[in-house]
């Protein structure tokens, strides 16, 4: 076979297999499509058939079918607890399993995704969520530029070019598990879908949001911002804090991200609940306080202050202030929830022993999802440390 015949079967076969991948593609789209808007339509209607939850409702509908006196499936029992055509027999009927294992593809997390921006600072601040496909994500990114000089005449342009890198993500497994008594499950507690929905939400959403603010990517955790901003950006508080050492400490972070180049779009301060409100209560020698926005509407500097209790405490005694460009700081989500019930499995308790679910007449739901925290530039955070107000 000549040249010009081996690369013209080269081409027919690309063709032929860029033809596949987009038929695919595009029916991956329209059936993306459709469940999201069938869970859109039923989460408008989920107080319509009494507030039920898809999250905690799954697993209920699981256990339930499990500890049956009659042998059911999963989703007949939601058909008798709820009534036919509910969000939660729909979401049965989507599972690829649903006498065990329940995974939930992207229409699900589109519902656990608000309830994160309710509780994890991250999320709520502003920071860009971008999906996560196949578990990775690499965004290519700008690390220098071209250069510009004015010149003599008959002198020679010098020639330069821009230098590229890429940012890498890949995901990680976040993992809950929720012990449930089964006598809880076998009397029907009308809230109890809403029990364990909340309770896999909050180890969930507090376990993710710790990561992303300091998490070092040690045991497959995310690396947070702590540990990406640079170094530089890290400077200690004034000795001694008062109204005018504070004003002048937030003005040397400011002028970090200023000087860096960050786009001033969608900052905010994030920090402990002592620092917060040491700046709230805070003085002037009249007696007048010295940064009424902070009572007022949540602001300082203009910008809003999110806190949180999970953030370390340094030494017993200090922690630190981050001042953050949110649109700058990336959640990569593989925007996928699975849910696993047992009776029979053995888990670690609150007091770090193992112990039985089956002995203890329970049902443990587990819950993993998958993600990963990245920053577009690294001098896009900037923080305070060894910062004592309040504490």
């Amino acid at each position: 076979m000549s040249r010009a015949q081996l690369t013209a079967l080269f081409e027919q076969s690309t063709d032929k297999k860029k033809a596949a991948d987009a038929e695919m593609r595009k029916d991956n789209e329209k059936q993306a499509f459709t469940l999201r808007t069938m869970f859109a339509d039923e989460r408008q209607a989920t107080e319509k058939q009494g507030g039920i939850s898809v999250i905690g409702g799954v697993a209920v509908a699981i256990a339930g079918a499990k500890h049956s006196a009659f042998n059911i499936t999963a989703t007949e029992y939601a058909k008798q607890k709820w009534g036919s055509g509910n969000i939660v027999e729909k979401a049965l009927n989507a599972s690829t399993d649903i006498s065990g294992a329940f995974t939930i593809a992207e229409t699900l997390s589109t519902d656990m995704i608000p309830m994160l921006d309710a509780t994890a600072i991250m999320r709520k601040m502003g920071a860009t969520t971008m999906p996560l496909v196949n578990g990775q994500l690499k965004i290519p990114k700008m690390t220098g530029g071209a250069t510009a000089a004015y010149l003599s005449e008959g002198a020679v342009i010098a020639a330069s070019q821009p230098t590229f890198g890429q940012l890498m993500l890949q995901g990680k497994k976040l993992a809950a598990k929720v012990p449930i008594s089964n006598d809880l499950l076998k009397f029907s507690a009308q809230n109890v879908d809403q029990i364990v929905r909340n309770d896999i939400v909050k180890r969930l959403a507090l376990r993710e949001d710790l990561a992303m603010i300091e998490g070092t990517g040690d045991a497959g955790t995310p690396h947070g911002i702590r540990d990406l901003m640079l170094p530089a950006n890290k400077i200690a508080m004034t000795a001694v804090p008062t109204a005018v050492t504070a004003t002048t400490d937030a003005g040397r972070l400011v002028t970090l991200l200023d000087n860096g180049n960050v786009p001033d779009t969608k900052r905010g301060w994030i920090t402990r609940p002592e620092v917060k409100n040491w700046l709230a209560t805070v003085r002037e020698a009249t007696g007048a306080l010295a940064f009424p926005d902070v009572q007022a509407s949540g602001k300082w500097w203009g910008y809003p202050i999110a806190t949180s209790n999970q953030i370390t405490i340094d030494a017993t005694t200090s922690c630190y202030l981050y001042l953050c460009e949110f649109p700058e700081l990336i959640i990569a989500d593989a925007y996928t929830l699975e849910l696993t019930t047992s009776s029979e499995a053995a888990y670690t308790d609150s007091n770090a022993v193992l112990v039985s679910a089956f002995d203890r007449d329970e049902t443990v739901v587990k819950a993993i999802e998958m993600h990963d925290f990245g920053m577009r530039h690294n001098a896009s955070v900037a923080a305070l440390t060894g910062c004592t107000w309040g504490h």
